[in-house]
């Protein structure tokens, strides 16, 4: 899941008034829709009006440069569950709704225009 700015200053701030049910407490800050790495790729590709093509890989069978891409060899997943029960908090956002938003603030920050380094990719796809 991915968390907005918005949902984890919310979370924040429902700490008001519950600080001994918290305190000590970890808390994650996410949302209850479980996104999948393809279905991010479509998303993004829909947001910046293009094709995608994905190959899915094990990069366990890959010797990828120290943090490429993905940076965990196994799925990872957070829940917002105890924070929904001890600070009555739930997120308002969605990654679908807010890709737009992250790529206007992408294209805002001269990232569209910045050279990437395909490297790890070339190893995958050769």
């Amino acid at each position: 899941s991915v968390s907005h700015v918005e949902d984890v200053a919310a979370m924040m701030t429902s700490l008001v008034g519950k600080e001994e049910a918290a305190a000590g407490q970890v808390f994650n800050c996410g949302t209850e829709t479980y996104v999948s790495y393809q279905q991010i790729c479509d998303m993004v590709a829909e947001t910046v009006g293009k094709a995608a093509t994905t190959k899915g890989y094990n990069p366990k069978d890959f010797e990828l440069p120290k943090g490429a891409f993905p940076f965990r060899n196994t799925d990872f997943y957070v829940s917002p569950a105890k924070a929904k029960q001890v600070l009555g908090w739930s997120s308002s956002r969605t990654l679908k709704d807010d890709m737009g938003w992250y790529y206007e603030s992408y294209k805002a920050a001269g990232q569209d225009t910045k050279e990437i380094d395909f490297s790890a990719d070339e190893i995958i796809l050769k």
